[in-house]
């Protein structure tokens, strides 16, 4: 109802609504030729065509533009309250590592994994670890021939020997 009364319109949709006599089909045709001969002639026809159509449809052609023009300067006046006078490049933020590499939404992964190179060297690292625990290393002699003891110590709390039974 607010709607009706700012654009002028009365009544609803099941009103009934006086009948407007149009012009007739030998009036429209009679104005087009003479648009046509004053055409020809060079002459520019303007008021020609707001006779031709009716005082409703030139009210909402009107509205129409009017509509569209305010709703052009309110975006413009929108947009530029967004946009800032002039953007410093000291204080912009650099890219991450995702945005860099275009990611996207992948899942976090550890720094090692994503080179192959030093993943396989650590893993051989630990390997070498391992495997300390379970073969004694061989150790070369001295030389001068003389024997030392164990360079790494006796340890009185480690059995390297397998239970059976």
């Amino acid at each position: 109802q607010v709607e009706e009364a700012a654009s002028g319109r009365k009544g609803g949709g099941d009103d009934d609504v006086e009948v407007r006599k149009g012009m007739s089909m030998r009036e429209i045709r009679a104005a087009m030729e003479e648009a046509d001969a004053a055409e020809a002639q060079g002459a520019a026809v303007e008021g020609e065509d707001e006779a031709l159509e009716p005082s409703l449809m030139r009210k909402a052609r009107k509205a129409r533009d009017a509509k569209r023009e305010s709703k052009k300067s309110a975006l413009a006046s929108k947009a530029q309250a967004f946009m800032p006078e002039e953007e410093t490049e000291v204080d912009l933020r650099s890219t991450n590592y995702a945005i860099n590499k275009n990611k996207g939404l992948t899942r976090k992964r550890k720094k090692e994994d994503r080179n192959a190179r030093v993943k396989n060297r650590n893993r051989y690292e630990r390997a070498v670890k391992r495997r300390k625990g379970a073969v004694q290393e061989v150790r070369e002699a001295s030389a001068d021939g003389t024997y030392s003891g164990e360079a790494t110590g006796l340890r009185t709390n480690v059995r390297k020997s397998v239970k059976l039974g």
